[in-house]
C-alpha cells in the first residue's frame, strides 16, 4: 500500500489516508483488518529458522580445544593408555553437554526477555478506542499515543501537540526529536 512515487512522510495526511483507505475518526473496520492481516501478516520482525537440536549439540564440538583433545585421545589410544583416552573423551563429552545446556538456557532467557518487551498499542477500530498487541497492527490503523508510550510501528503523524520521540534505539542519539504532522522533504533522514 506504499505510494509508489513518494514516501509517506512526503505526502499530505489526506493523501496517505486515501491511499491506505482508512478513516481518521472511526479507524478500520473488522473486515478490513482481517483482509490486511491476511495480505501482510503480523507486525513482527521475521525470525530466523530454528536450528535442529542435534545440530546445536554437534556445534558444541566445533572448537580448536576440542580438536586438540580428540587428537590427544587418538594418540593415547594408539599408545595403549586407555584410561587417559577414556578421561579425555569424557571431558570432551562434558564440554559438549554443558555448552548445549548453556545455549538452551540462553535461548530461553531471550524468549522471556522478548515476551517482557512486547508492547501494546492504543488504536481506533470500528469507531472505538481499544488496546491491542502491537503485533496485531495493520497498515491503515489509527494509533493513539500518549506520554510515555512506545511507538509500536512505523506511522505517519496525523495530529500532534508537543510530540517528542526518543529515537536512541534507532540512531544512538539520546536527545528527543520533535515530530509534527507537516509534510517532510522526500530525502529527509
Amino acid at each position: 500500500m506504499q505510494n509508489e512515487d513518494r514516501p509517506w512522510h512526503a505526502l499530505e495526511v489526506d493523501e496517505v489516508r486515501t491511499h491506505v483507505e482508512t478513516d481518521l475518526e472511526s479507524g478500520l473496520t473488522t473486515e478490513s483488518v482481517t483482509s490486511r492481516q491476511d495480505e501482510f501478516g503480523k507486525n513482527v520482525l521475521p525470525e530466523k529458522e530454528k536450528t535442529p537440536e542435534i545440530i546445536k549439540f554437534l556445534r558444541q564440538f566445533n572448537d580448536v580445544l576440542v580438536y586438540v583433545l580428540l587428537a590427544a585421545a587418538v594418540v593415547t589410544g594408539f599408545l595403549g593408555e586407555y584410561i587417559d583416552t577414556i578421561v579425555i573423551v569424557l571431558v570432551v563429552t562434558i564440554i559438549g553437554v554443558v555448552g548445549y545446556l548453556q545455549e538452551n538456557k540462553a535461548e530461553e532467557a531471550l524468549k522471556r526477555i522478548k515476551k517482557l518487551l512486547e508492547t501494546k498499542a492504543t488504536i481506533v477500530r470500528n469507531g472505538k478506542q481499544s488496546e491491542i498487541d502491537s503485533s496485531d497492527l495493520v497498515v491503515g490503523d489509527v494509533l493513539v499515543l500518549a506520554a510515555g508510550d512506545k511507538v509500536p510501528a512505523d506511522a505517519r503523524v496525523v495530529q500532534a501537540e508537543k510530540f517528542k520521540v526518543e529515537e536512541s534505539a534507532l540512531t544512538g542519539e539520546a536527545t528527543t526529536v520533535e515530530k509534527k504532522s507537516d509534510v517532510v522533504k522526500e530525502d529527509a533522514v
